[in-house]
Order: structure tokens, then C-alpha cells, then sequence
């Protein structure tokens, strides 16, 4: 059984500034790769795959620098995003995937990047490691989301 967990970060100005540039990196690559998707299946008749689109990215970050900043796996987890909207499309249970938009709202996947410690009153607090720079790891505490 799968289980899902919904939390409100409140995160430092400075950590908000981190978070703004990681869902714009997000954004750009998803963008690009939609883009590079929709030509690559104009000319050839074929789209291109998860591995594919992963494998772009090397050669987009010595391109555009400020892409390094964001976490990989965060950017590895647009292409996986990108790739099952392309499915859910031709298998017809969803509209052809379109451009993400900055007043849209603004997310991002971090697989491994959540570990739980124990308070000192005995309570379990979620604490996320979000790897904005690859030379330190910055803590933000979260607090659980009341239903």
C-alpha cells in the first residue's frame, strides 16, 4: 500500500529565493523538452523518450549554467512527468501536454529528499533536506498540513 503525506513548508526568505529558482529551472526544462517532444514528432513521426529527454539535460546545463543550481533529481523528475503526460495523451485520457506558465501553480519533486526526526517533546517532525546547491544542504522544517 502506497501512503502519501501533504505538508506546508514555511521557508526563510532565502530559502523561497532557492525555491523560486528551482521551479523555474523546473519549468524551463519542461518547456524545452515539450518543445523538442513536439518538433522531434513533427519531422520524424516519433517522439522522444524518457532517456532521451533525461539525456538532454547534460548538454542544456553547460549551455545554461543556471540550471546546475536546481536539484537533479528534480529536473530528472520533469522528463518522467513530461513522458507519462505524452502517455496519458495517446492512450486518450488526457489533453496533449502544454507549456507551464510562472502564475500557474508551482511544484517540484524531490524522490529522496525527506527524512523524519524525532522531537524533543517525543513528536515525529518531517524535516526536508532540499539540495539547492550542490556545496551545503539546507534544512526546512515543515509542519504537517491539517486536513
Amino acid at each position: 500500500m502506497l501512503k502519501a503525506f501533504k505538508y506546508r513548508i514555511y521557508p526563510t526568505q532565502e530559502q523561497q529565493v532557492l525555491l523560486a529558482k528551482s521551479f523555474g529551472c523546473c519549468r524551463f526544462f519542461y518547456n524545452y523538452a515539450l518543445n523538442r517532444t513536439s518538433q522531434t514528432y513533427k519531422e520524424t513521426g516519433k517522439g522522444l523518450s524518457r532517456n532521451q529527454i533525461i539525456n538532454l539535460l547534460p548538454d542544456l546545463k553547460k549551455e545554461y549554467e543556471w540550471l546546475t543550481k536546481a536539484p537533479s533529481q528534480a529536473l530528472q523528475q520533469v522528463a518522467l512527468n513530461l513522458s507519462s503526460a505524452f502517455l496519458n495523451f495517446f492512450e486518450a485520457r488526457a489533453r496533449y501536454p502544454r507549456f507551464k506558465k510562472k502564475q500557474n501553480r508551482q511544484s517540484l519533486r524531490l524522490p529522496q529528499g525527506l527524512r523524519f526526526l524525532k522531537h524533543h517533546r517525543g513528536n515525529t517532525m518531517p524535516v526536508a533536506y532540499l539540495m539547492m546547491e550542490r556545496r551545503y544542504q539546507r534544512k526546512v522544517l515543515m509542519e504537517k498540513q491539517l486536513e
